[in-house]
């Protein structure tokens, strides 16, 4: 048997050697297409080795998710078998106490009111969006161009507020109240 050095692994992991058995494969073969496979997650210490005597990988302790994939990659008919491993390994849940299913409750509740808020805010947004149109915008909608100058001359001019607003191509662009749109060129945003 091989001396393994102490390393802190959870007991959430199948190991390497596991792995093996599982796929009727070699241990040294499994490590190797672990690392090539999550070099990335041992280097950030997601799965985690166990060095023998010489400072060598022994094993590879593989968490779930990365087990399962692991297995599917490497051969899917042994997929149905890891996944029932997890399933027998896994911690079977108590029933809720009352007071546990109250705080649940409440917490549900209280993310519904949160939600409802938001609800109510984005519709004022929305409602208030329809007051205002950027260039873009009514040169798509009329397919006619207009100068953002004379708009902007005119809101500066009779203490109309420019607002930006959010654009894909150019990050923000201006958009104009409906009454300046109506004041320069006679056109209505809807």
């Amino acid at each position: 048997m091989t001396d393994l050095k102490a390393v802190e692994i959870s007991a959430e992991t199948m190991t390497s050697t596991q792995l093996a058995e599982m796929l009727n494969k070699q241990k040294k073969e499994i490590n190797r297409k672990i690392k090539l496979m999550f070099q990335d997650k041992i280097d950030g210490g997601v799965i985690r080795p166990s060095l023998d005597a010489r400072g060598y990988v022994a094993e590879y302790h593989v968490p779930e998710l990365e087990a399962k994939m692991f297995v599917a990659k490497n051969d899917i008919s042994y997929l149905e078998k890891i996944t029932q491993y997890w399933i027998d390994k896994g911690v079977k849940s108590k029933p809720l106490t009352g007071i546990e299913m109250a705080r649940q409750n409440l917490a549900l509740w209280e993310d519904l009111e949160a939600s409802k808020s938001r609800v109510k805010r984005l519709e004022t947004t929305l409602d208030e969006a329809h007051d205002w149109a950027s260039v873009k915008y009514m040169e798509a909608k009329h397919k006619t161009q207009y100068s953002w100058q004379a708009l902007k001359k005119y809101s500066l001019a009779n203490n109309f507020e420019i607002k930006k607003v959010f654009d894909q191509n150019y990050g923000t662009v201006n958009s104009y109240h409906t009454d300046v749109w109506l004041a320069v060129y006679n056109i209505d945003r809807n």
